[in-house]
């Protein structure tokens, strides 16, 4: 009788159960958000990757001296340099020190060369091959020597003079000094120069031209520590 009923029931037709599916539009509020989601991420990815441009890399006394000036800040160039005509070398190409006294005018570059370098070069030596002394705008930096070495920022683009001293001696600290203040110091080397080239010391930048010395300059043989 069991096997009769066991029997049966296997016959039986089993009930079939409709799959429940849910309205498309009920997946729309989450594929919304996960592309949100996504999209927050990539531009999170791309900001942290980029590179800064030009105007975000100014220093702020850059920045500052071109808005009391009415400066657009489409005028500048990374790619221009500026160099004083300054005449003159060191005696000694073991030794010797740079002094110049003078104001950088924004308006008078722009006036005279329709916009503002990076590099405003003070000296160039040809007794030290790629030895140069320069002040860079954008970052508000003096640079020189070589290796090159770096100040820490200052305010050039005052009104007011300023005086720049560059002094060197071969296997001797060289040294930068901003109004008589040191700003950068290290290692003088003349061989540094052999491997690093063109990309250390800018002398692949557009020169705009020559410019008069607002001021007044000094090369000396002598090696100074103040």
């Amino acid at each position: 009788m069991a096997g009769k009923r066991h029997a049966a029931a296997k016959n039986q037709p089993r009930k079939k159960f409709p799959l429940k599916i849910s309205s498309p539009s009920a997946y729309v509020p989450a594929f919304i958000l996960g592309i949100l989601i996504l999209g927050i991420v990539i531009l999170g990815v791309i900001s942290r990757n980029r590179l800064p441009s030009i105007e975000e890399n100014l220093h702020n006394f850059t920045r500052a001296a071109m808005i009391q000036s009415n400066l657009s800040l489409e005028s500048i160039d990374d790619t221009a340099k500026i160099k004083l005509n300054i005449e003159g070398d060191f005696p000694d190409k073991g030794q010797g020190t740079f002094f110049i006294m003078l104001r950088v005018n924004l308006q008078n570059i722009i006036s005279n060369y329709g916009r503002i370098p990076k590099y405003l070069v003070f000296f160039e030596s040809k007794k030290v091959p790629g030895l140069t002394v320069r002040y860079n705008l954008h970052d508000s930096v003096i640079e020189g020597g070589l290796p090159l070495i770096r100040s820490v920022p200052v305010n050039f683009l005052e009104p007011e003079f300023h005086n720049v001293t560059y002094t060197f001696r071969e296997g001797s600290p060289q040294m930068i000094f901003f109004d008589g203040e040191k700003v950068a110091e290290g290692t003088f080397e003349i061989a540094s120069d052999a491997i690093t080239g063109l990309a250390v010391y800018g002398q692949s930048e557009e020169e705009l031209g020559m410019m008069d010395i607002d001021g007044s300059s000094a090369i000396t043989k002598d090696y100074t520590l103040k």
